[in-house]
């Protein structure tokens, strides 16, 4: 058949070159000679046979000589071409081309385009089997539980006569065989992709698992990440610059020890502080936090490194749980070394060394240094005893705690000015009231603390020595108290804004001023949080947070390959397509009523009259985003939103919009590759001396600005310009917020050529210089750019302006965040890192709208398979891996000698992203998916919106299969990898159809055999076989199978959260009626 159309379609051409003539007409009787031997063996089965004589020496049914018993020596001899070509195509890609008979006879390589579709032997190999694999499950299983089943009761049926007339009666009752095997045919049609989703589903566990895949969920997992992510953020992330060792140095390296293994490690654990301190500034920016979580997530950094503290929350508990068991040490006459060990087994050894720090430190510079003989030699005495259970009663320590609470609750209760003063003389008379009152309760609470000593210690010659503390003698003015809290906060003051100088690290005397450059508040409440945190509250309360960072710390046990520096990284541009969406939320659009469905409006009414408000967008995220909103009320310091808008109205607006789908959130989240660049830099450049504070950041400035930008096509920036569209303004303010950022659009100016007005078209892009706003490029374009689909167009026409070795495409639907940004260089490095030139890197996403309805927490799960499990399976070991829009990093000069990033064509290219993803697998590229980063997504929340959206990917599949490339794939790619592309991308809408039209088929053939029960009953009676006609009779199971569908979603919890977390996101999603959304997407993709 396929012969007979190529001569239909090319006609005389084909007689233009001998060789195609002998190829075409060689083809036309081989398979003419072939398919007349396979009739014969269906029809006379029993006839002398060409050749016969051979079988009597092969296996086989039939007479001797026969065609059916020389069945399979004709199909092996029609299937050695076909091996042949496979093994030409595998072994000798080229001389499908370069030898013209074997191009002739092949009859599928006349096109130009494809020739490059052959993979490495290896890759080969890989989906060949894959494929051998899911078609052996598919026959076997058909053979045994579908087709043999119904084989004897047919034959049985079949020789059964009925006396009855009735309607639709047939001879032999044809028509109710076929009712019975009319279901079966319609599900093998399609059950090769219920086999290709099972076989997706258990690879793509498997490879998630030793990809080591997934998050950190609780706080048990995120301990458990953080104990290892500073060694495993320095091997992976971390550049070799970096960890290079400077010979120029003549400065201490922060972290030096007497051993180069303890210095090495000080230095990796410094590295990833001051990351991951960025990361939690990230966050609170972002209002993922408050103040309080950030200070309990970020590391504490101390003299320029050479102490480092850990984050509170992995202590949390740890100092309260160690008081608790040390106070039963007398009860339980436990010695010093019993105390130890079982303070190690409740692991809480960590905590107390971190709280006795914090205390030695806060009375040594709140008692003062004149009390270094006195008060605080009772301290080091303490520290110093070898068996501190016989020294001091620990059934008291509980007090302690508490005493130690009550005093860091009253210092860190103090009025703020209090650092703005010098001495208590120059303060105002009301902050001299209220500072004397408060420094008295500090006085109380530090005498409290030295009762509960003496009765630990129960020694004459302490009391004597806390008795006589300078601090602890009250006067009426309390002058000396006063004077030393206010130094202190002074000092903490000047430490903020640097004016202390550095201490030389051998001055003794310098202990405490050191400190206090370090941040005394600090240090009050960490030792607060590390006496009262409770575990359950040490976390933050924003999920996104959470997740963030569960993500992060176990991406960085993946594997990724090394980056030598930030020079040597390649260069990057980020690109979006934006027509006339939302860029920044006006007042307006956030304080009107939201008009919802008209089902609802009589209920809204109904709320309206009992006192309620009418819903705003504003309100809507407020409530829905609430810990966010209360993070960003303590950011602006109001505790209203009408207080927020009185202070700062557009950061208002700015806070909404960058939790809706807007510009402004992909903007804000892709400029921050412009951060991660800087401070990745910065870690190589940290520790040369030779370099002065300026031209580090200069050095920063430049590095970032040569290796990234980002560029968005506003295709109508100047007609909203022209219009006074308020859209403008907003993109111009995103402009100066961001002065990197570069805006491209379409410039239409008319222009008078003789007695007519002619429209010229220029191309131009602007750039924000201080408060302006000024063009950088300007070009001529030959006529109106948009002709076709209008995102394709805008993304060609701002690809001119785009620089560096890669591009990134991305939606005006997407976010990034700071810590994902981090991984980029390792990222563009897998491009490099295979040895096989890879066009398109694939990117891992988050689908951001997940909590925003039911529907959209369907449509997150079905996304979250699909951007990781699928996508993971089709680029390996499959190779059919496609282009889906975002967030694909192309490599450039691909990009811009191929037609662009996607294509434009009315109609055809309706999913226009695909095409470039063609056109790669074509040309002979290479695409990959990465997945230890990831990129936010915004995606359909209403029902409305996601019909639309399936209806466009089915609509534009079907567009896709009517395309010339579409022509050539199936043309030039082997048929394993053919099969992989078609179940992978056509095929699955395909299949999708063939399934809703099985359940017609089955619900209506099930009609006529229940219509038709007489037949049932006699060959109930008559057969000898009743097991195989109840199994048929009984055929529900075939669409029960289309169930095992779901088998990815679980696949894909499992690898990304667990068992336990996989069992209740599924359970949940069945118990929520998520299996019927499902069943609506199948049909609207049918």
């Amino acid at each position: 058949m396929k012969v007979v159309l190529q001569i239909w379609l090319f006609g005389l051409r084909l007689f233009k070159d001998g060789w195609t003539v002998v190829g075409v007409f060689c083809r036309l009787f081989w398979h003419a000679l072939f398919f007349s031997l396979f009739v014969a063996i269906n029809v006379s089965p029993d006839e002398s046979a060409l050749l016969g004589s051979l079988s009597s020496i092969l296996p086989g049914g039939g007479t001797a000589g026969s065609f059916l018993s020389m069945g399979l020596v004709y199909m092996v001899v029609y299937c050695i071409p076909v091996l042949l070509a496979a093994a030409i195509r595998v072994f000798f890609p080229g001389a499908i081309w370069g030898v013209r008979i074997v191009n002739a006879l092949d009859g599928t390589k006349r096109q130009y385009v494809g020739r490059h579709t052959a993979q490495p032997w290896g890759s080969y190999s890989q989906y060949s089997l894959s494929w051998i694999v899911i078609f052996c499950c598919k026959f076997l299983f058909a053979m045994q539980f579908m087709i043999r089943p119904l084989m004897a009761p047919s034959i049985e049926i079949y020789d059964i006569s009925i006396d009855d007339d009735g309607v639709f009666q047939s001879g032999h009752n044809i028509i109710f065989i076929g009712a019975l095997w009319a279901p079966v045919f319609v599900v093998y049609m399609y059950d090769a992709q219920i086999w290709f989703i099972l076989y997706q589903s258990i690879v793509g566990l498997v490879m998630g698992k030793r990809m080591k895949i997934g998050h950190y969920v609780g706080l048990n997992q995120l301990k458990k990440g953080m104990t290892t992510a500073a060694q495993l953020f320095d091997e992976k992330v971390v550049s070799l610059r970096t960890k290079k060792p400077n010979p120029d140095a003549s400065t201490p390296v922060p972290g030096a020890g007497e051993t180069g293994e303890l210095r090495h490690h000080d230095v990796v654990r410094l590295r990833f502080a001051i990351i991951w301190n960025q990361v939690v500034d990230n966050f609170r920016l972002n209002d993922l936090l408050d103040d309080r979580e950030t200070v309990i997530l970020q590391y504490r950094i101390l003299n320029k490194g050479e102490r480092i503290h850990e984050p509170i929350f992995l202590l949390a508990g740890k100092l309260a749980k160690a008081i608790e068991v040390a106070a039963k040490a007398r009860v339980n006459k436990w010695n010093t070394t019993t105390l130890i060990k079982n303070l190690a087994n409740a692991d809480t050894l960590d905590g107390v060394k971190n709280g006795l720090e914090l205390v030695r430190d806060l009375f040594y510079l709140l008692l003062g240094e004149e009390e270094e003989k006195g008060a605080l030699s009772v301290l080091e005495y303490i520290y110093s005893s070898p068996d501190i259970v016989a020294l001091i009663d620990l059934t008291h320590l509980p007090q302690l705690g508490d005493n130690m609470v009550e005093l860091l609750a009253v210092i860190l209760d103090m009025p703020e000015d209090i650092a703005t003063i010098d001495s208590i003389e120059s303060a105002p008379e009301e902050l001299r009231m209220e500072l004397h009152v408060q420094v008295a309760q500090v006085v109380d609470r530090v005498r409290a603390i030295a009762m509960t000593l003496e009765l630990m210690l129960n020694d004459d010659a302490v009391s004597r020595k806390l008795h006589n503390c300078h601090f602890l003698q009250a006067t009426p003015d309390l002058e000396f108290q006063t004077q030393q809290l206010i130094n202190l906060y002074k000092a903490d003051a000047l430490a903020e804004t640097g004016l202390i100088a550095v201490h030389p690290r051998g001055d003794p005397s310098a202990i405490a001023a050191r400190f206090v450059r370090e941040d005394f508040i600090s240090s009050c409440t960490r030792l607060f949080f590390l006496l009262r945190l409770d575990v359950a509250h040490s976390l933050p309360r924003c999920e996104d947070a959470k997740r963030r960072m569960g993500f992060f710390l176990h991406s960085l046990s993946m594997e990724m390959p090394r980056v030598s520096s930030m020079e040597a990284m390649p260069s990057f541009s980020v690109m979006t397509p934006y027509y006339s969406e939302t860029v920044l939320f006006t007042l307006d659009e956030l304080n009107n009523p939201v008009h919802s469905n008209a089902l609802f409006a009589e209920l809204e009414k109904k709320q309206m009259l009992k006192g309620g408000s009418e819903l705003t967008i504003m309100k809507y995220l407020i409530t829905f985003h609430a810990e966010e909103w209360s993070n960003f009320l303590e950011r602006m310091g109001v505790s209203t939103l009408e207080e927020a808008l009185e202070i700062n109205s557009t950061e208002v607006r700015l806070w909404a919009s960058l939790r809706g789908q807007t510009l402004a959130r992909t903007v804000h989240g892709m400029m921050l590759y412009e951060d991660a660049i800087r401070l990745l830099r910065w870690l190589e450049l940290y520790s040369l001396p030779n370099m002065s504070i300026q031209e580090k950041l200069d050095e920063m400035n430049r590095i970032s600005a040569l290796k990234f930008s980002y560029i968005t096509g506003c295709q109508i920036y100047s007609k909203q310009v022209a219009n006074g569209d308020p859209r403008a303004a907003d993109i111009d303010y995103l402009m100066k917020k961001f002065p990197s950022w570069r805006v491209s659009f379409v410039d239409s100016i008319t222009e008078q050529v003789g007695d007519k007005e002619v429209n010229r078209f220029d191309c131009v892009l602007v750039k924000a210089e201080g408060n302006e706003i000024v063009e950088v490029y300007r070009y001529e374009l030959p006529g109106n750019p948009i002709l076709g689909e209008g995102k394709p167009e805008n993304q060609n026409v701002a690809l001119p302006f785009t620089r560096g070795e890669y591009l990134q495409t991305i939606d005006m639907n997407q976010e990034h965040y700071f810590e994902e940004c981090l991984k980029m260089p390792n990222f563009l490095a897998t491009a490099t890192s295979t040895g096989e030139e890879v066009t398109v890197i694939g990117m891992k996403e988050h689908v951001f709208t997940g909590r925003a309805s039911s529907l959209a927490r369907f449509m997150t799960l079905q996304e979250l398979v699909f951007v990781t499990l699928t996508q993971r399976v089709l680029a390996k070991p499959l190779r059919s891996r496609m282009h889906y829009g975002h967030p694909d990093v192309f490599e450039k000069s691909f990009v811009v000698t191929s037609g662009g990033v996607s294509k434009a064509s009315k109609g055809i290219n309706l999913s226009e992203d695909v095409f470039s993803g063609y056109n790669v697998t074509l040309r002979g590229g290479l695409v990959t998916h990465v997945e230890f980063m990831q990129c936010g997504k915004g995606r359909d929340v209403t029902l409305s919106q996601i019909n639309a959206f399936e209806a466009k990917l089915s609509n534009g599949c079907a567009e896709s299969c009517l395309s010339r490339e579409g022509h050539r794939l199936t043309n030039c790619l082997d048929f394993p990898r053919l099969n992989s592309m078609f179940y992978g991308h056509f095929g699955f809408y395909i299949c999708n159809a063939l399934t809703v039209l099985c359940v017609y088929v089955y619900a209506y053939c099930k009609l006529y055999v229940a219509t038709h029960s007489e037949v049932e009953i006699t060959a109930i009676m008559k057969t000898g076989s009743l097991d195989s006609l109840a199994s048929v009779m009984t055929t529900q199971y075939l669409l029960q199978f289309g169930m095992l569908t779901t088998l990815p979603l679980f696949a894909t919890l499992f690898v990304e959260f667990g068992f336990k977390q996989a069992a209740l996101k599924v359970i949940e999603l069945i118990s929520t009626l998520g299996i019927v959304f499902y069943v609506f997407l199948t049909g609207t993709k049918a």
